[in-house]
């Protein structure tokens, strides 16, 4: 199961993300330098205050990150493939509930 917060693995394509609202493309350098300190995007995870969430909303603003809305729509255009490439966690329940759906 994924450890970490959703909001986490949105940091595997900041490009992804901030494409969905022009207003955002400002705040690429932050959200890349946040993604660079750490050595995957599941790990971005150090504390309340800094959580992906909350590091998320703090920073794309007019208009708001929405969870729903932004977020499903940049996980697809990240792709299953990013995903699983950079993170772990991720890919490994990943390819566990394939085993059960490809075994049923």
């Amino acid at each position: 199961m994924q450890p970490y917060e959703f909001e986490g693995l949105l940091f595997t394509d900041i490009a992804k993300l901030i494409e969905l609202e022009t207003s955002w493309e400002k705040a690429f350098k932050e959200l890349n330098a946040i993604r660079d300190s750490f050595s995957s995007p599941e790990h971005i995870n150090d504390g309340y205050e800094t959580k992906p969430s909350a590091r998320i909303n703090g920073i794309l603003q007019k208009p708001s990150y929405r969870k729903i809305r932004h977020g499903s729509l940049a996980i697809k255009n990240i792709g299953i493939d990013n995903l699983c490439e950079q993170c772990t966690h991720f890919a490994e329940w990943y390819h566990k509930l394939n085993q059960i759906r490809c075994s049923a």
